[in-house]
């Protein structure tokens, strides 16, 4: 961070995207830098109250004198008309002078949706890429990742889905599926298919088994709607 540069991380949800964020925040304090850290919507929010305060470019002059700045969910949440000028304003402030990191769910050509202009999101991109690296973290959650562990490591029951074929054997089939959640008790089920199984979506009469190691737990017959 001895000259001002920017980071893109680029991803889906659960990627780690603020955890990469945080930990370069972190390391960057341990070596004596200053560094802020922002939420984009409540950063925008902050911005808009100074505005409305007489106060404008109070922060962004404070800012200025960070070592770097971590922006963090930009795309996540909508926020309002006016906030994608003053974070331009904000950006174009820092420009040359502080680092700064962005994570974000959006590539580069769906950040009009954020700042609400094609020429002043191309004149941001200009400014953002030109001291830029990009990192991007892919679409696998680790959230969901580490939860399917867990749940292989206890005893928890597991969801069998088939669908009653209508042919001339009059068999039922197992679906190829990916079980969500669901809850046992009241029957809350979460069920999402598979590439193979694209078809089978919507309200379906399937048999429903619900079994642990040692026995099957319930055994129901119904209209469930697959996504």
């Amino acid at each position: 961070m001895e000259q001002a540069t920017y980071l893109i991380l680029v991803g889906g949800t659960g990627t780690g995207k603020t955890h990469l964020a945080t930990a370069l925040g972190v390391a960057a304090i341990h070596q004596g830098k200053r560094v802020r850290f922002y939420n984009a919507v409540d950063l925008v929010n902050q911005l808009d109250k100074e505005k409305r305060l007489g106060k404008a470019c109070t922060l962004a002059k404070r800012l200025t004198h960070s070592d770097a700045v971590i922006l963090d969910e930009l795309g996540y949440l909508p926020f309002p008309a006016s906030g994608g000028a003053l974070l331009f304003h904000l950006i174009s402030q820092l420009y040359e002078k502080t680092s700064l990191i962005i994570a974000t769910n959006l590539n580069f050509a769906e950040w009009v949706q954020v700042f609400g202009d094609a020429k002043m999101t191309t004149a941001l991109l200009d400014r953002i890429t030109h001291y830029c690296d990009i990192l991007e973290t892919g679409n696998d959650s680790y959230r969901f990742k580490q939860r399917k562990k867990r749940q292989l490591k206890t005893n928890n029951p597991i969801v069998i889905l088939e669908n009653f074929q209508r042919s001339l054997t009059g068999k039922w089939t197992p679906l190829k599926l990916i079980i969500g959640f669901f809850n046992y008790k009241n029957w809350s089920i979460v069920v999402q298919t598979d590439k193979l199984c694209e078809r089978t979506r919507g309200w379906c009469y399937v048999r429903l088994k619900l079994s642990n190691a040692q026995k099957v737990l319930n055994n129901r017959k119904g209209w469930f709607f697959i996504i």
